[in-house]
């Protein structure tokens, strides 16, 4: 979740949910990061949008019911299963697993000076 999501903390914050009810994803871990969501709407507070919301909440709904609609979506979320996580010492950090948004490359050249 992206940081001053919360008035008393400005940090980076994980949501974790454990369930026992695995059928649909034995040995599989979903990672979401939602870092760049959200808007900031003091100084000192950011607040995530509807559609964002929606857009987490449709994400966990289609992944937790084995649904085919989802997808892993590079820089957002991904399925990991449980081989993959022990490869990264068990470590969960989400932007280890999602890796980086895909950027449209803009025909520019970057240059040294």
């Amino acid at each position: 979740m992206p940081p001053n999501l919360f008035y008393n903390v400005a940090i980076l914050v994980c949501l974790w949910f454990i369930s026992k009810n695995k059928e649909n994803r034995k040995d599989k871990i979903l990672f979401i990061d939602a870092r760049k969501m959200g808007t900031m709407v003091t100084r000192k507070h950011r607040e995530l949008s509807d559609d964002e919301i929606k857009q987490i909440y449709s994400t966990y709904h289609s992944w937790n019911a084995g649904d085919e609609k989802y997808d892993d979506i590079q820089g957002f979320c991904k399925s990991a299963n449980i081989e993959e996580v022990r490869g990264h010492e068990y470590i969960l950090t989400p932007g280890r697993y999602v890796g980086i948004e895909e950027v449209e490359d803009d025909g520019r050249l970057l240059m040294k000076k």
